[in-house]
Formats: structure tokens, C-alpha cells, sequence
């Protein structure tokens, strides 16, 4: 069992609107990945609900290494209370490193949040895409089966590699 929790893991804090808050004190330190992505965060959801709640938000930054989390939770020093988790968070979960969600104390409805896992909740869409250089390669691939088909289209293939994804 976690010692502690590192709160609503990946929940929009906007979702937490209008509901009275169960926070142990007035701050909320919320985790993300920061650069301009953090930013539009920061603009849309942080600054809003601070206004809304008087809750201060303390903001951090991660490039999503779970590692970080378990070392947190394993020598009882976390300080972080919400997480956006990307890919990892369903592995955090599975590995008991991170809290599931309470809706009750939330006083929200979980069937309102499409694609849920017990520790999160979505809180945005991505999408990765194939591109090519037509300069270079003016017959592109089509298909999947195009891109891995090196009789085709011979080379190198630059490709996402994360066991999480």
C-alpha cells in the first residue's frame, strides 16, 4: 500500500470545478511536461482554478520517468499532488506507485469520464504521424505496410521507441 498519495494522477484540474475541494491545505503542486505545452496548461486550467478556488498551484516539471515517482513514494518525501502521466500511468497504477481515484471524496461521477483508469483520467488527445521528405521520396508509403516494406521504399526509419506507448 502507498504511504502516501500523489494525488488524482493525471486528473484535469479543471474537472475538479465546482466541487469543494478535500486538499489538506490552500496549495496544489501539479506536475507536467513543460515548454509551451505547460504553458497553455498554465493559461487554461492552473490559473483559472487557482482564481476559482484560492487554492495556490505550485507548477513542476518531468519528462515522465516513473522512476522519479516510486523514489518519491518509497522514502515517503512526495511532493507532488497531481501528475499529468501520459502512457505510464496504467503501469504506475499496476505497480501500486501511485493512488487510484477516490470519486466519492471527489463528488464526481466516474462514468463521466470516458477512457478512466483506476489512477487517472484523460486530459488530452495526441496523435503520432508518418512524414517523409517528398523531395526525397516521391513515392511515400501509403500505408503501414508501406513504411516497413525496405524492398519498397529502402533506409532508415525514425521511429518512437517507448515499451509504453
Amino acid at each position: 500500500m502507498v504511504a502516501r498519495a500523489i494525488g488524482v494522477t493525471g486528473l484535469a484540474v479543471s474537472a475538479l470545478w465546482p466541487v469543494k475541494l478535500a486538499f489538506a491545505g490552500d496549495q496544489l503542486t501539479l506536475v507536467s511536461w513543460g515548454g509551451n505545452f505547460q504553458k497553455s496548461q498554465h493559461i487554461a486550467y492552473f490559473e483559472p482554478f487557482s482564481a476559482a478556488t484560492g487554492i495556490k498551484v505550485t507548477e513542476g516539471e518531468w519528462s515522465g520517468e516513473s522512476a522519479k515517482i516510486r523514489a518519491m513514494v518509497e522514502t515517503k518525501t512526495v511532493s507532488w499532488d497531481v501528475v499529468d502521466g501520459g502512457y505510464g500511468i496504467g503501469q504506475m497504477c499496476t505497480a501500486g506507485i501511485i493512488e487510484t481515484i477516490d470519486w466519492n471524496k471527489l463528488g464526481l461521477d466516474p462514468a463521466k469520464f470516458k477512457g478512466r483508469q483506476e489512477c487517472g483520467v484523460p486530459t488530452s488527445a495526441a496523435a503520432n504521424v508518418i512524414v517523409y521528405d517528398k523531395d526525397k521520396l516521391a513515392n511515400g508509403p501509403k500505408t503501414i505496410a508501406d513504411l516497413f516494406d525496405l524492398k519498397k521504399i529502402p533506409g532508415k526509419r525514425g521511429l518512437n521507441k517507448s515499451a509504453q506507448v
